[in-house]
């Protein structure tokens, strides 16, 4: 059992920066912003995440990743309390200990240049005049058909009826 997984994204506080174990395993500490909800007053409530990630996943996200991207990210969630210095308050937060992170922050951005008429050449296959071709965008030519018995879907193996 891993414990208790999460799967979030959130917004990165400051530059992932990579680091080396003493074992010379290279890994990213790095603070997440995650908007958790919405405060009476209308403002959102943010909730800050320790993520670490090693291996490839800390050599991926370091190279990347810049202050104010998204970051998407799966692992396992642990909850750490310290005493503050100052106040003496008893703290706490939130750890996770991921296996996969990946930068989220250009999502939309390429939708948004071919909105304006800006696509990068080479964006689009076959683009003409920064427009697909009608056979690109009409999708399959035919509907996928679905099974009913009890739910399966036998084409893909989803057990979901939707």
């Amino acid at each position: 059992m891993r414990g208790i997984e999460a799967a979030f994204w959130g917004t990165l506080g400051k530059d992932a920066e990579l680091k080396t174990s003493r074992n010379g395993n290279p890994y990213v500490n790095m603070g997440l912003a995650v908007i958790t909800g919405e405060a009476d007053d209308g403002k959102q409530v943010t909730t800050w995440v320790q993520v670490t990630c090693f291996g490839e996943a800390a050599q991926k996200i370091a190279a990347r990743a810049k202050k104010g991207d998204r970051v998407y990210c799966e692992g396992t969630l642990t909850q750490t309390q310290w005493n503050d210095r100052s106040t003496g308050e008893v703290k706490r937060g939130l750890n996770v200990t991921a296996w996969k992170c990946e930068r989220i922050g250009n999502i939309g951005r390429a939708r948004e240049k071919r909105e304006l008429g800006e696509a990068p050449a080479g964006a689009m296959p076959n683009a003409a005049g920064g427009r697909l071709p009608a056979s690109y965008c009409a999708g399959p030519a035919e509907p996928r058909r679905r099974s009913s018995a009890d739910g399966f879907d036998f084409d893909r193996g989803d057990p979901l009826p939707f």
